[in-house]
């Protein structure tokens, strides 16, 4: 690992300036149980991006019921997978909306020790607006294009009947003619 600076590993040392110079939210917690359900988390240690993707403030030493008291209610998804990395040791990614940042993040749980986890954030906000757009700008086109066929369907339609009614212009004309020399040639 390499030699002892104040009681860390030079790895370790490595690891903590890749973890704070990062761009992603990084967030080191301890899950606490109510009986077998997981209810509320304590952040240990945060990085300075997980501020900037969360847009909460001095969480260090907090409880997350404390800074975000309707999360468990209104993110049970996070909770849920927050207990099922921690049991399972098998690492899990989710794209949700929290509303308490009014943010939509990217979060990967990984179990980094047993009753906690380490979360990586990531404000997706921007890409689920570009998402959202891009789907409403498709549903438009969409409908363009089924009203532009019906338009050219509607006008391939009128086209026809034009050419049926000249047609059958021409055929009573000439039938008219035909009528006309019978008539002709049966008076002498």
């Amino acid at each position: 690992m390499g030699e002892d600076l104040n009681g860390r590993s030079v790895s370790e040392e490595i690891y903590r300036a890749v973890i704070q110079a990062m761009g992603l939210g990084f967030a080191h917690c301890r899950l606490i149980y109510e009986g077998e359900e997981a209810a509320d988390w304590l952040y240990l240690e945060v990085n300075p991006a997980f501020y900037t993707c969360t847009g909460l403030k001095n969480v260090e030493g907090r409880r997350i019921s404390e800074l975000q008291p309707d999360l468990r209610a209104t993110s049970p998804d996070v909770f849920q997978m927050c207990d099922r990395v921690v049991r399972t040791g098998v690492p899990e990614v989710i794209e949700t909306y929290l509303k308490g940042v009014d943010a939509w993040q990217s979060i990967r749980v990984f179990r980094s020790r047993p009753g906690e986890f380490v979360a990586t954030f990531e404000n997706i906000t921007e890409r689920k607006q570009l998402e959202s757009d891009l789907r409403e700008a498709n549903l438009r086109k969409d409908d363009s294009l089924a009203k532009l066929d019906a338009c050219k369907r509607a006008l391939d339609g009128s086209v026809v009947s034009a050419q049926d009614v000249a047609e059958r212009k021409r055929a009573e004309e000439a039938l008219r003619e035909s009528e006309d020399r019978y008539a002709d040639s049966s008076n002498p």
